[in-house]
Order: C-alpha cells, then structure tokens, then sequence
C-alpha cells in the first residue's frame, strides 16, 4: 500500500503538467493568429500637418481698356504758303445755295497769330476749289463763280484784295471737279482719278498726288499711278522731295504726324505736331522747309519741313 500511493501522485502531476503545456500551447496559438489578422496587409500614409495659412489665390487685375482710336475724316481745306511767316487759306464753300459769302479767304503775315479777311461777295464767289502761285502780293485759285458756279481761273496782285479771271490759265490747272469727285483736272486735262472719290490733289514740279480714303496715290508726268497705303491720313502738299503727308493715330505721335512721301515710294516720319489734337478740317501746305499745319481753329508753323514744332 505504501508503495502505490506515490506512483498515482506521480501520474497525477505529470498528467497537469501536459494538460499546463497543451493550455499555453493553445493560448500562444491564438494569440499569434489574433496579432496577424489585425496587421494591415499595406501601410497608410503618414499623415502630415502645417500651422500655415493657405495663401490667397490673387485676383488678377484686368489690364486698362485703351482709349477709343479717334475717327478721321479727311476734309482739307485750302492753304497756301509763301514763307515761314506769311500764307493764305480759305474755305472752300458750296455751288449749292445763293449766297456767294460763303467763301472766306484771308491771308496771315504773322506765321498764323492773326489773318486778315478779304470780301469775295463782289466777284460772287461760291467756292474755291484750289490755290496756287503764293507770293506776298500774289495768289492765283480755281473759283466756283457766278449763278451757275461756273469753273473759273482767278488772279490777285494785290494780296488777296482784288481778283481778275484768267480764263486762258484754267487749262494748266488742277483741280477735283465739285459736281463728281471720281474727276479730277490736271495740266494734262481732264481725266478719271484714281479712286472714286477724290478728298485733295496737289501737283508738284513734275508729278501729281490725289488723296482717297485711307490711301495716296502719286504719278510722275502723265504715267501710270502708284498706291501708297496710309491709314488715318488727313492731307498733303507738295515738297521739293515728293509730297508731306499729314497723319492722324500714328503710334508715338500724340497729335498729326509729318511724314515724306516720295513719288511711287512709301511715307517715312519725319516729325509730329503733339499739339494738334483737334483733327477738324486738317490741312498742310509747304514752301521750302516752311511747313503749316492747320487742324481744327489753330495754325502751327514749322521752320524744318515738319521735324519740330
């Protein structure tokens, strides 16, 4: 008896020790599984933070609307220069209506200041459609003259104060015919223009330049015409080069710019009157170097053929 009851405590012990070991076998077990199955199978980003404040998105600041390009029109009037002090200039009235005063020509000794005007009711003058032949006591135009405005040639030797027709001068002159502006006169007589509406003409020692819409035409002798686009020009005149033109919104040039025109050629800057901002009635004439530029009610003068005024 004594000798069996420690081999059942033997058997007793060994058999909770396998049962202790199957226990942490299993615990372990699970626990591995458990750990495993919450694992994420991919890593997340990291997250990340900043204590800066979001920089406004600008609003951009719309660029300034442009001032609107002035409209043009050329509509010359009529100027002719002796020197750099002395010129005469008229308007050039209508055959239209009965009332001859509505010619006014005048005549300045003191480069533009001051003009002085001379009646023309007594020839009964309607318009004048060119001038020509400027000295200080002379001055020849093509008028418009009588009841039924008839085309005539007119001298003064007397500065503008007396007139005298010359029908035997109207030949050589030049001149748009009022009643169809798509005529014009020259010393070759009379002939189609260039364009179908004329707005000037001037002839130079051996050559002629008509005025149109945005466009000058010039020819040497009788030959062909030659086109030179020039948008916004307002008016020309004869030089000992060529022609001067005088044009309007020419970048660089707040007013009417100068520029040369040879025959057949292209125009090129000569100078700009800033102060001629009034684009009313805009007229050049040249004598020389003497340059006048007469826009709106003001009269400007330059001594080097339009490079300053």
């Amino acid at each position: 008896m004594s000798q069996r009851t420690p081999s059942r405590k033997r058997m007793w012990a060994l058999i909770a020790i396998a049962g202790f070991l199957l226990v942490d076998v299993a615990l372990v077990a699970w626990a591995l599984t458990t750990t495993r199955a919450s694992a994420p199978s991919t890593p997340g980003p990291i997250p990340t933070f900043t204590n800066r404040p979001a920089t406004p998105t600008a609003t951009p600041t719309p660029a300034p609307t442009p001032p609107p390009t002035p409209a043009v029109a050329a509509a010359p009037r009529l100027l002719a220069v002796v020197s750099a002090t002395e010129a005469y200039r008229a308007t050039p009235g209508a055959c239209t209506g009965g009332d001859a005063a509505n010619t006014v020509f005048e005549k300045s000794t003191d480069a533009g200041a001051t003009w002085q005007a001379f009646a023309t009711g007594q020839y009964n003058f309607h318009t004048m459609l060119a001038l020509s032949d400027a000295t200080d006591t002379r001055i020849s135009a093509v008028v418009g003259a009588g009841a039924n405005c008839a085309i005539g040639a007119y001298s003064s030797f007397t500065g503008g104060q007396f007139w005298q027709e010359y029908p035997q001068n109207l030949a050589a002159a030049s001149y748009i015919d009022p009643a169809d502006r798509s005529k014009i006169h020259t010393s070759a007589g009379a002939e189609a223009a260039p364009c179908p509406a004329a707005l000037q003409l001037a002839s130079g020692a051996n050559s002629t330049a008509v005025l149109c819409d945005g466009t000058v035409f010039t020819r040497a002798g009788t030959g062909t015409w030659a086109s030179a686009p020039v948008p916004g020009v307002l008016a020309l005149t004869a030089s000992d080069s060529g022609y001067t033109l005088a044009v309007a919104n020419v970048a660089g040039c707040a007013g009417v710019s100068i520029q040369s025109l040879p025959v057949g050629g292209s125009p090129t800057v000569v100078g700009c009157d800033a102060a001629a901002t009034d684009l009313t009635g805009v007229t050049l004439a040249q004598q020389g170097s003497s340059v006048w530029l007469w826009s709106g009610g003001t009269v400007a003068v330059s001594g080097d053929a339009g490079a300053s005024w």
